[in-house]
């Protein structure tokens, strides 16, 4: 194996920064200063900067993620806004099946197997990469027919290997959705094909890779571990066995492997003017992410009900220390009469009455107490 990948491997550098280490003289092997292109192995004694580097397991894991890539990501480790930042931490790398750019959201697959990697991308194992297409102008028979056939860009021929109006929209319609299929990785290749026949891209989602397709359950930002039958599909695709002591964990959520059904599994995210905003996906991305675990979540719960269970709240001790707990007097249950009223009491109705004599009228204005209008006035005493 070469020094530089094998750098790469058992360390957070990339291979560009490992030749470039070998290259300074930063790297020793076996006592000597390693030079570009070395060959080393496991047994060799390797030191980077004087530091020895400690050589994992090197048999590939078989393991292979499914990523919704959001808009405004980049594929870049040293990225701002890495796709890398979301995914598992693992004992090796994960490498990228390909590259989307800032612009275009939608599948995006990684491994750890960088012989899977490089079969997936190469353009003799022709594998199919779908997208859906917004494009925002007007479309013919005619332009989609030139497409289908092939069209000269600045880098060579290139065409849609196959390109299906979704049925999204009405065809008079500015803004029309297509599935486009091509088997190249080419820069931008998708949108330089509708640039060349006058019109714009206005959104880009690869649904497809492969036997891979998008879920609709899976939401930007968010991955899923693609399952063992789904493993051994991709890897039979580019004509390669998967590792055989590697292990393959249990894949999540459930995804379309069939690539006769493209299109069908991706009825929402076409739904024009019903689409969720990026805002949206950011926040349910953050109340994903935000949620504690499952078994949390019923362990706090559990504990505030075993604290507080019977017991009144009474605040924090503070609370408590300065100011004295209310004492509140229940009120009795009042009976109703057959009418639907409560009765007085005895003694409301017994001061009634005696302020009704007192006044001499119907209507007393208190308990007890004489209504001042009601009374003649007192003559003063001549005394």
């Amino acid at each position: 194996m070469r020094l530089q990948l094998l750098i790469a491997k058992n360390t957070g550098m990339s291979r560009r920064a490992a030749d470039e280490a070998i290259a300074l003289g930063r790297v020793r092997v076996n006592g000597k200063t390693a030079e570009p292109g070395v060959q080393a192995s496991a047994q060799d004694k390797i030191l980077i900067d004087g530091k020895p580097l400690i050589v994992r397991n090197q048999t590939p894991s078989s393991r292979v993620l499914a990523y919704h890539k959001p808009l405004g990501e980049e594929c870049s480790r040293a990225a701002e806004h890495s796709v890398f930042d979301n995914l598992p931490e693992a004992e090796q790398r994960w490498l990228s099946v390909g590259r989307l750019d800032m612009n275009t959201s939608g599948l995006l697959l990684f491994t750890q197997d960088g012989k899977l990697a490089h079969r997936l991308t190469h353009p003799s194992y022709a594998i199919d990469r779908e997208y859906a297409v917004r494009v925002h102008g007007k479309v013919d028979d005619a332009m989609l027919e030139r497409l289908r056939r092939g069209v000269s860009l600045e880098d060579g021929d290139a065409c849609f290997l196959d390109l299906v109006d979704c049925g999204a929209g009405n065809k008079d319609s500015s803004n029309r959705w297509f599935y486009a299929v091509v088997q190249q990785g080419r820069n931008r290749l998708v949108r330089r094909l509708w640039e060349s026949q006058g019109v714009q891209v206005s959104r880009l989602i690869r649904v497809r890779f492969a036997v891979v397709m998008l879920a609709p359950s899976l939401k930007p930002g968010q991955y899923s571990e693609l399952s063992s039958e789904e493993v051994n599909d991709l890897y039979a695709c580019v004509r390669c066995e998967p590792p055989a002591t590697a292990t393959t964990a249990r894949r999540s959520r459930q995804t379309n492997r069939s690539a006769n059904r493209r299109g069908r599994a991706i009825p929402l995210l076409l739904a024009g003017a019903d689409q969720p905003t990026r805002e949206d996906r950011d926040r349910d991305r953050v109340l994903s992410l935000s949620r504690p675990p499952r078994g949390e979540r019923g362990q706090s719960r559990r504990k505030t009900q075993r604290n507080h269970a019977g017991k009144p709240h009474q605040g924090s001790r503070s609370t408590a220390r300065l100011q004295p707990q209310r004492q509140h007097r229940k009120r009795p249950l009042r009976d109703t009469q057959p009418d639907g009223r409560s009765p007085r009491s005895s003694s409301t109705q017994s001061a009634r009455t005696q302020a009704t004599a007192r006044t001499g009228s119907g209507r007393a204005t208190g308990t007890g107490r004489r209504n001042p209008r009601s009374q003649p006035p007192r003559q003063r005493s001549t005394r």
